[in-house]
């Protein structure tokens, strides 16, 4: 059974009690940064999720699914994005994976560099559909094979730093 929002009985026969609701004190900053927004009604700064300034402006809720930045969107220039380079130069398309979950799905015999190139053209074969792992997914799957801060590890992480660059290249000339 359940209480009706505008009852105060219960159709057990719970009584609820009213509760005085609070006020809120809003706390105002003299200068603005991440989280605060700008009252113009009082020319100080509130919590941005402050619905209504203790000087009585109201703010709307923003419900747009897109960030916005001074008002405007724009979107980002695909093409000037290294990452996105990558991803077309390995003849991919989507966005770049940055931090994979779940384990490589190859593994990596080596650290010589045709073993590396090997693996990492396998790597991203594996890429999920609409999407491409980064030379940064690349490079966390490493720790998979050889720990963080080893020889081993440096020594792949810049061969697939020359892997980047030569597709790219080759994509660029091409």
């Amino acid at each position: 059974m359940y209480a009706h929002a505008r009852s105060n009985k219960c159709d057990c026969g719970y009584e609820f009690k009213h509760v005085e609701e609070k006020e809120v004190e809003v706390t105002k900053y003299k200068i603005g940064g991440r989280g605060r927004k700008y009252c113009p009604n009082c020319k100080e700064y509130v919590g941005v999720r402050t619905l209504e300034c203790s000087c009585g402006q109201k703010f709307e809720i923003n419900h747009s699914d897109k960030p916005t930045t001074n008002g405007s969107f724009e979107e980002p220039d695909v093409v000037s994005d290294d990452r996105y380079i990558f991803t077309m130069s390995v003849g991919k398309s989507g966005t770049p994976i940055l931090t994979p979950s779940g384990d490589a799905p190859a593994k990596l015999s080596g650290t010589d560099r045709a073993s590396v190139f090997t693996w990492c053209n396998e790597v991203i074969k594996a890429s999920p559909l609409g999407k491409c792992y980064s030379i940064e997914a690349l490079k966390y799957f490493v720790r998979e094979f050889y720990p963080l801060s080893t020889q081993e590890n440096k020594l792949v992480c810049s061969t697939i730093d020359l892997f980047k660059e030569i597709k790219v290249e080759q994509f660029n000339a091409g």
